[in-house]
């Protein structure tokens, strides 16, 4: 027969081990889980003022901000301070246009 210090024994190996894979487990699991909360976290912004050659600011243009690498526009519309914001941009290069009847064109 067993005594029950040898069973007791046995008892505490397979606990530590199931102990251990179960800190392994959550350990890989939560190593997947940081780059996704990671990556959703790389956001950008482009804001601004539209304003003339003199300073004075413009109002109702319209702006159209393309990304370069994957060609999605999106297109804005400054307030009636000139302000305009493009937000939950990814890091990436855009090619920023500006218009506005009987002004010039700015890319």
């Amino acid at each position: 027969m067993h005594s029950p210090q040898g069973f007791q024994a046995r008892t505490s190996q397979k606990f530590c081990s199931s102990t251990a894979l179960m800190a392994l487990f959550l350990f890989l699991f939560t190593s997947l889980l940081i780059p996704l909360a990671a990556h959703a976290q790389y956001r950008a912004s482009i804001q601004g003022v539209v304003t003339d050659s003199q300073g004075g600011v413009i109002p109702a243009a319209q702006l159209t901000l393309i990304n370069t690498a994957t060609n999605e526009k999106q297109v804005r519309t400054s307030n009636g301070e000139g302000v305009y914001n493009f937000n939950a941009l990814p890091a990436a290069r855009f090619k920023l246009t500006v218009e506005k009847d009987g002004f010039q064109t700015k890319t």
